[in-house]
């Protein structure tokens, strides 16, 4: 190979261009991420997935009857969502301005940004679709055809609404932007909720109307972008706001708009009372972990969140998804709790006392014990009362303390374990 072809091979070209921003966008996105996500956050969204799961499973069974009386139209309320929210990625950057100078290859961005918009937008819209199959299928007994005639549809109005929302920014200012914006989302509302108040026949001649419309929206939309470059600028503005919405999502409430002092008092244990008589050091670091946990908001509502979906999720299951999430969802608890008693016993005011590992070993169990065995028990006797009575009440009660006594055990083995090999 001479060295003309091998500059040739390296050269760049419109498509490794729009792939290496895609690539760099992406990356940019994991790493933003990556700083609240990690393994414990991991396992806690895998609890209300688990939930969620075991809910939709259900609705295939034995629909509630909040969803036998839904109107077909309601499932076109999270669609309308997707169709709102969309948006037209070009990947423009400032630099095009002074480089890209051809128009071929502005065009090429574009042609290629409009590719990826609408592959962007399968993907949510079959999850929509997805988690609406109970519904369109189950209770209005829609067929496969008829649901990939819905998506089309929503698919379709959507790519439409994201080009004509970017025209929208690249041509107008002020109130004007904003009404025309306004009007094209009331627009997008009525394409595809319309066709869902009529029937037969007609139905299915509306949602094909509306699945040309929306596509022939989107071909002379972006026909007109191709050929008018005064969107630059906009389009600009809007990719910087795509790229750092994850960003402004995650620092939301952590910038505050002035600098106010607030002083916020506990809900619970506002003075330092002892709760316990003994003086024993496990006990006493124990206590304070304790209170450290009831005293914040947000430690405490997802102990009450773990509370409430975990005795939701246990009466809507049959017996063995009960079984599963009566022996899952303390241990996510526990999980949480020894986190928290980590922390805690890691602060420098706490550290300066010297505890010793044995205190610490103790403190813990007796925390896991407190937090976690409210939950363990309510959700035994929940799955013992729902599959036998209540008779299975004491039944679901005692296996659920030998269980949580096993995990607690297993757990402070583990943690004796890791503090030996440390030492």
């Amino acid at each position: 190979m001479t060295m003309n072809d091998e500059f040739a091979e390296r050269a760049w070209t419109i498509k490794r261009l729009f792939r290496k921003r895609v690539a760099r966008y992406w990356k940019e996105q994991r790493r933003v991420w990556g700083t609240v996500v990690d393994g414990v956050v991991l396992c806690y969204l895998l609890f209300p997935l688990l939930i969620a799961g075991v809910v939709y499973a259900g609705w295939w069974a034995d629909p509630p009857a909040w969803m036998a009386a839904g109107p077909l139209w309601a499932a076109q309320l999270a669609p309308m969502l997707l169709a709102l929210g969309a948006r037209f990625r070009t990947f423009a950057e400032d630099a095009d301005v002074l480089f890209l100078h051809r128009s071929a290859w502005r065009r090429g961005l574009l042609a290629y940004g409009f590719g990826y918009t609408a592959a962007g937008l399968v993907v949510p819209g079959i999850v929509i679709y997805a988690i609406l199959l109970p519904f369109l299928m189950g209770v209005h007994g829609l067929g496969i055809a008829d649901v990939a005639l819905l998506f089309s549809a929503a698919w379709s109005v959507s790519l439409a609404g994201a080009l004509w929302r970017n025209r929208i920014h690249g041509r107008l200012r002020g109130f004007r932007k904003e009404a025309c914006i306004g009007g094209v989302n009331v627009t997008l509302i009525l394409a595809l909720l319309l066709p869902s108040f009529l029937s037969g026949s007609a139905q299915t001649a509306a949602w094909l109307g509306c699945i040309g419309l929306g596509a022939g929206t989107a071909y002379v939309l972006l026909r007109g972008k191709l050929r008018h470059d005064g969107d630059f600028a906009s389009d600009v503005a809007l990719e910087h706001a795509a790229r750092l919405s994850g960003t402004a999502l995650l620092v939301r409430d952590v910038v505050p708009h002035k600098p106010l002092v607030r002083l916020d008092k506990p809900l619970f244990f506002r003075r330092s009372q002892r709760l316990f008589r003994s003086d024993a050091s496990a006990v006493v670091l124990a206590e304070s972990a304790l209170k450290a946990f009831l005293r914040q908001w947000l430690m405490l509502r997802y102990w009450l969140s773990f509370m409430s979906l975990g005795i939701f999720a246990v009466s809507q299951s049959p017996l063995f998804a009960q079984i599963a999430l009566a022996a899952g969802i303390p241990l996510l608890v526990n999980m949480m709790v020894q986190n928290h008693r980590f922390n805690f016993t890691g602060e420098a005011f706490v550290r300066q006392f010297h505890w010793e590992d044995s205190d610490l070993r103790k403190a813990g169990e007796r925390l896991r014990l407190w937090l976690v065995t409210p939950i363990a028990l309510v959700l035994g006797a929940v799955a013992g009362y729902d599959s036998f009575g209540l008779l299975g009440i004491m039944g679901g009660i005692l296996l659920s303390a030998a269980y949580l006594w096993f995990v607690n055990h297993l757990t402070a083995v583990f943690g004796r374990l890791r503090a030996t090999r440390r030492s």
